[in-house]
């Protein structure tokens, strides 16, 4: 299962196109599609095209000036002094105003860079650190970027109040700067880029599915019991299943994550059959057959990858499932050594086994809009019991189709 994820993870990193525009060196905007890579990737080349048809162009910092996903990341492209020598990337602008935030990262750590009035870019650097960016720098490095954020904000008291508890983060540097540009120049335009808010989503529909169980005795269950039910092992079959799922955004940010309920109903059977013989060479046939209604709840996040026709998801989180209406029979038929039936006994137990069992679940799915627009999912999950109430080991196999009714 957990390399069934990592490919899925994969296959679904290979690439993420999504609605945006670049601005070439002669400040023309083209709109299209981009696509959106991880950190280190971003900084140093922009894959765009014009259509889902379209050939891949690839376009390097020095080939145009900046790129943006549509309400989302920019990019703009810098030359950065990097002591003896410089070099060209696409910054992650943060935040403009007054005062400017910058990011990139270059496989090994992030780089926060600052500016003032557009002059030259600073980099902020952990006080024990050394810097790599402007020449300028020595002047705060008695203090660190809180040296260099103090200078930058001297006309704004509240800032200077909170600038000590800045830590270098996308979130704590474009708030001070915010507050800074609107509390200095409160007329002023100031463009926080790359946060999206998503709008609360709320989808509900229905499942149906198959359940494969593996059930499977660990020790003694009762004394009366214990030489019908040591280490059986119940058959391992196929059980329909049905119920419904509501879904929800987790993140006011993030598109991709969602916390998702589902509540199922299956009915199952279960058999183990052992023979053995005893010391009188007696044939011991020894039959039991559990049945259950069990309702399976779990609660999940799931990530679901770049938007395509289809999306490849990732699930991960916990279940409790909640059985009832149990029954318990057992069916012991003895045999002469020649085959001839000596005595038969059938009993009624009472269930033996713990109604609640919970623990975790990962799975990996498939989802996308394919007849009539409407919202459609096809999930393989595993789930592990960890609680032993009862001295058996339950896992779960399950493969559910759900249709979104609602939102």
């Amino acid at each position: 299962m957990l390399l069934l994820m990592v490919g899925f993870a994969k296959i679904a990193a290979e690439s993420n196109f999504r609605p945006g525009y670049i601005i070439n060196n002669a400040d023309d905007v083209i709109h299209g599609l981009i696509d959106y890579q991880e950190t280190k990737a971003n900084a140093r080349l922009c894959l765009f095209k014009k259509n889902e048809r379209s050939a891949v162009q690839p376009f390097s910092p020095t080939e145009i000036k900046a790129y943006r996903i549509n309400d989302s990341k920019y990019y703009i492209s810098q030359v950065l002094n990097m002591g003896s020598t410089t070099d060209t990337l696409f910054l992650e602008y943060l935040i403009q105003g007054k005062v400017n935030i910058y990011y990139y990262f270059d496989g090994q750590k992030p780089h926060y860079l600052v500016n003032k009035d557009y002059n030259e870019l600073e980099e902020l650097i952990d006080s024990q650190e050394e810097g790599t960016i402007s020449e300028h720098s020595n002047r705060m490095d008695y203090s660190g970027y809180h040296g260099t954020l103090k200078f930058l904000f001297l006309e704004s008291n509240y800032a200077l109040e909170i600038v000590d508890g800045v830590v270098l983060s996308h979130a704590s540097l474009i708030n001070i700067t915010k507050i800074y540009n609107q509390e200095v120049y409160p007329d002023d335009v100031c463009t926080v880029y790359g946060i999206k808010v998503v709008p609360e989503t709320l989808k509900y529909g229905l499942l149906v599915g198959y359940n494969l169980n593996s059930f499977i005795v660990l020790d003694k269950i009762s004394d009366n019991l214990a030489k019908y039910l040591q280490n059986a092992r119940y058959d391992t079959k196929l059980y329909p299943s049905i119920g419904i799922f509501i879904k929800k955004n987790a993140s006011s940010t993030n598109d991709r994550v969602y916390l998702q309920y589902e509540g199922t109903y299956s009915y199952e059977k279960l058999q183990n059959r052992d023979t053995y013989l005893n010391k009188f060479n007696l044939i011991y046939d020894n039959d039991v057959t559990l049945t259950r209604n069990v309702f399976n709840n779990t609660l999940n996040f799931r990530y679901e990858f770049p938007k395509k026709k289809i999306q490849p998801t990732l699930h991960a989180g916990i279940f409790a499932n909640c059985s009832f209406n149990n029954s318990f029979e057992h069916h012991l038929d003895v045999r002469q050594p020649n085959g001839e039936p000596a005595y038969g006994d059938k009993d009624f137990y009472k269930y033996p086994y713990s109604n609640l069992d919970y623990g975790i679940n990962l799975g990996v799915g498939i989802i996308g809009k394919v007849f009539n627009g409407r919202e459609y999912f096809l999930d393989l999950r595993y789930q592990n019991r960890m609680e032993y109430k009862g001295k058996v080991d339950i896992d779960y196999l399950m493969l559910n189709l759900g249709v979104v009714i609602g939102e």
